[in-house]
């Protein structure tokens, strides 16, 4: 499951995961509200399908077979008695008879609604859209042979502060004939978009969403053999005074070529109407990952800008040790 907060309000949303191999592993994605009400003795207050254990139902039959399903909750919109909440979580269009083989998934998004302007609060869901229809994950399901992994594609998404608009980031890898080498290999790419709500006028003016489009977006990696997954966003909406909005993204790369050696990549992104722009950290060049060292699963921080606020965690294995490494971008040390 993921969770985000609104004041004192909990989104959730998961993947109900049917594993039958036959259907092509068929899911459901479901969606909650909660929060405490401390009035008596205090309890928590519930708003999903009215079955316990059972969410409302945003998406349903669509495949999670080689994905696992893993869905990001952002926050889209709130008014005085409305929170919005869109949920990004791929959905797998080709399938492959062998562990090595070549995969598409789809990206889509849907919403869910939760009305607090009567006695008894309520749900109601959008969608679901298909943002992209046609993301390859080819080759091994994991680093390598040696390092599997279930969830793939891995969309992570993070708001903006402007309503119906938010940062979204995820991963690919194709097979790609490398001349060099006369191979063909894999090349592993993170994707960095804005992502922005197509709106509608209804008969009588009332305007709806009637789906969702890319407005600006960055690809990292282009060279084969070199792996990039598991991206991960943090914002920090209203930050700047200019009206830009700043996104953290870090995600770990793999060079395969150079005996898998594996380092976090940690960047500084705007976007405003000129579109998206890397931002150089204070020190320039950012978090220079030791080579003598493997680092990966990164979790990115991003605070204020008026003093920069911007920390990455990552796991680092130093030999047969398991450590986690904390770099602070102001101080430009890691500890």
């Amino acid at each position: 499951p993921d969770v985000i907060a609104s004041g004192n309000t909990f989104l959730v949303s998961w993947t109900r995961h049917y594993r039958i191999v036959q259907l092509l592993n068929p899911a459901v994605l479901e969606a909650a509200a909660c929060w405490w009400d401390p009035t008596g003795n205090g309890s928590l207050v519930v708003v999903s399908s009215g079955t316990t254990g059972v969410g409302m139902e945003l998406d349903r039959d669509y495949s999670v077979r080689d994905c696992s399903g893993v869905a990001d909750t952002v926050l889209l919109r709130t008014s005085a008695d409305q929170i919005t909440a869109g949920v990004v979580y791929p959905a797998q269009t080709e399938f492959s008879s062998t562990s090595d083989g070549n995969r598409t998934f789809e990206i889509r998004i849907a919403s869910f609604t939760l009305d607090t302007s009567t006695a008894t609060p309520t749900l109601s869901t959008e969608g679901p859209w298909v943002l992209h229809d046609d993301v390859p994950f080819d080759g091994e399901l994991g680093v390598d042979a040696n390092h599997p992994v279930a969830g793939v594609v891995l969309p992570d998404a993070t708001d903006t502060g402007t309503n119906d608009r938010f940062f979204l980031a995820y991963e690919d890898q194709k097979r790609v004939w490398d001349f060099g080498a006369n191979a063909l290999l894999r090349r592993g790419r993170i994707h960095l978009e804005v992502v922005q709500a197509v709106h509608a006028i209804q008969p009588g003016g009332a305007v709806s969403v009637a789906g969702w489009e890319v407005t600006d977006s960055h690809v990292f990696g282009s060279s084969t053999d070199v792996l990039r997954r598991r991206a991960n966003l943090s914002s920090f909406p209203d930050a700047d005074p200019a009206g830009e909005d700043h996104v953290a993204i870090a995600f770990g790369k793999l060079d395969r070529s150079a005996g898998d050696d594996r380092e976090v990549v940690f960047e500084h992104w705007s976007a405003a109407d000129s579109g998206l722009v890397r931002v150089d950290w204070p020190n320039g060049a950012g978090w220079q990952n030791s080579p003598t060292n493997d680092d990966w699963r990164s979790v990115p921080l991003l605070g204020t800008q008026a003093p920069l606020v911007a920390r990455c965690l990552a796991e680092r294995a130093v030999g047969t040790t398991g450590q986690i490494v904390r770099y602070d971008v102001a101080s430009d040390t890691e500890d």
